[in-house]
């Protein structure tokens, strides 16, 4: 049955389309950045585009959790739960954090954002008289943990929401791969 809004058993098509759509982005952005070929370097200059467009999606997907109600959960216990729950939140919280840092690193640099679309002078006047940095200071911290934060703490909590849903299929043999389509 096609259910728009998520319900008490399962998730509805809007929170489908979000996931996916994230899941799209991602291999998009990735195949972007870290291609070893020429298409790779051609198309390095679209992730920061495709950075932009994922970070309005998280914006969107997460006005939509809040306002939307979930499924229950069908962990087993209370502590399966919870990491759930601790996980979930990590990986919207860097899916959020992630492109925020690629744009005060890109920004920094001197450079418009995404092809002239937008100029944000206010983030350089922000960072050395608000924060105190120096803005070349600056743009290497917040490119350091975009690059660290999106080469290996987001693949490693993908992974642990990858392992739990198999966990969830193949030992506690519940639904919930089939709730996601």
């Amino acid at each position: 049955m096609f259910k728009l809004f998520d319900g008490n058993d399962s998730y509805g098509m809007i929170t489908k389309v979000f996931h996916f759509l994230r899941l799209f982005f991602l291999l998009a952005i990735y195949f972007c950045v870290y291609s070893d070929n020429l298409i790779g370097v051609y198309f390095f200059k679209y992730h920061k585009l495709l950075g932009m467009v994922f970070f309005v999606i998280m914006v969107l997907n997460v006005v939509w959790r809040i306002l939307n109600q979930c499924p229950k959960s069908k962990a087993a216990s209370v502590i399966e739960h919870n990491v759930e729950y601790i996980v979930f939140f990590c990986i919207y919280l860097l899916l959020i954090v992630i492109p925020l840092l690629g744009l005060l690193a890109h920004y920094n640099y001197g450079n418009e954002i995404v092809f002239d679309i937008y100029h944000l002078e206010f983030v350089n006047n922000f960072v050395e008289n608000v924060i105190g940095a120096h803005p070349t200071i600056f743009r290497s911290v917040m490119g350091f943990f975009h690059k660290i934060f999106a080469k290996y703490l987001i693949l490693m909590l993908i992974g642990i929401h990858v392992f739990a849903v198999l966990f969830s299929i193949i030992i506690r043999k519940n639904t919930k791969l089939k709730d996601m389509f």
